[in-house]
């Protein structure tokens, strides 16, 4: 066999390898679209059936709460002020409750001045007492301000009296008529309906 027909051969089998390879990679490619398209059919089959499930129904509560949102507000309204400033330390009658003349309302601790002693900030005492105007409105409430070893914040103190008695006479001023303050102990409010 001579060199060139060992070429011819060579190139041969070259060429029947490429073409063997061809045709397998052409094979596979319309066996894995058709297996693809199977898969898809077969999707496409199970998703067209309907899924159903069935329950059996149960009777419910007999009454249910429908919660809506909403506003209530009053037809009328009138508005009450507080005679006295203070703390509310006992409450007898709750808002709607019916009351006749006389009956005791609430208690409270009536003071007219109130401290914070480093409640916003520490270290900053405050001392406040109100100014009421003719109506017993609360129109402005003066206010000493200190930092704590220096300032006084005893609502017993000389400079609480001396807030007390600025508040009564900036109030009378404002048409207030001041009211006899009992000891700390407490007040009775009574209805004077």
């Amino acid at each position: 066999m001579s060199v060139t027909q060992r070429h011819r051969l060579r190139a041969l089998y070259v060429a029947l390898a490429l073409v063997v390879t061809a045709v397998a990679l052409a094979g596979y490619g319309i066996w894995s679209r058709e297996a693809t398209l199977t898969h898809l059919q077969q999707l496409t089959d199970d998703s067209a059936i309907p899924r159903v499930q069935i329950i059996v129904p149960k009777p419910g509560p007999a009454e249910r709460t429908l919660t809506l949102p909403g506003n209530v507000a009053a037809w009328n309204e009138a508005p009450i002020y507080a005679q006295v400033s203070g703390y509310v330390t006992k409450w007898y009658k709750d808002y709607g409750a019916q009351v006749k003349k006389g009956d005791l309302l609430a208690e409270i601790q009536a003071r007219g001045i109130a401290n914070s002693l480093g409640a916003r900030r520490s270290g900053l005492n405050a001392l406040s007492v109100p100014v009421f105007d003719r109506d017993g409105r609360v129109v402005v409430a003066v206010t000493a301000l200190g930092m704590a070893p220096r300032f006084d914040a005893d609502m017993a103190g000389p400079l609480a009296r001396r807030m007390l008695s600025l508040s009564a006479e900036l109030s009378a001023q404002m048409g207030w008529a001041a009211i006899e303050r009992p000891a700390p102990k407490g007040k009775k409010l009574r209805n004077r309906a």
